[in-house]
């Protein structure tokens, strides 16, 4: 049975990459997801697709498949096990923009709560009418160390349309900014 480590070479594997170990084993030591494993499940979203879900679990399922990496356990139910197999499990921000007009919008993405934290790429978007768009964004910081001691900071992403007459379009979602 694939393993998620370094070590497992098959297609089928799952990787859980560095950061992923690290985000789940800081959830999982301490709060309200102390002493859990990570559940992957994978459920049908009619016209968009498949939905993946992430949660945490403190109990195992008989049809669970188990990956373990460096302490940390990822559940994925044998159901679901074809369509994340051969994948990579990371702490990435991921933020989905959709577009409800009728017309090519386009927006700009910012973040605060911690001093001078900002997007390293791409801060501004074209999405398509009646569509969305998924984007990756990378998050960094500048502070000094000794101010940015271990935990979790409240962030905050903005996505506002910009344009002629689109200053009233904003939207804010509130995430956690690790630090290890």
């Amino acid at each position: 049975m694939p393993d998620g480590s370094p070590a497992d070479q098959s297609p089928r594997a799952i990787t859980i990459s560095d950061s992923a170990v690290r985000r789940v084993r800081d959830l999982a030591t301490a709060g309200e997801f102390a002493g859990m494993m990570l559940r992957v499940s994978v459920s049908g979203g009619g016209c968009s697709g498949f939905q993946y879900g992430l949660s945490f679990e403190d109990t195992r399922n008989a049809d669970d498949r188990v990956v373990e990496r460096d302490g940390v356990s990822v559940l994925i139910e044998e159901m679901s096990w074809d369509f994340v197999a051969g994948g990579e499990i990371e702490n990435v921000y991921r933020l989905q923009i959709m577009n409800t007009t009728e017309r090519t919008q386009r927006y700009q993405i910012s973040v605060s709560g911690l001093h001078d934290i900002h997007i390293a790429r791409e801060a501004e978007v074209e999405v398509a009418p009646a569509s969305g768009r998924v984007l990756p964004l990378e998050l960094r910081v500048h502070a000094e160390r000794e101010h940015l001691t271990p935990g979790t900071y409240p962030i905050e992403f903005e996505v506002r349309a910009i344009g002629e007459g689109e200053s009233r379009v904003k939207v804010e979602e509130k995430s956690v900014f690790i630090v290890r």
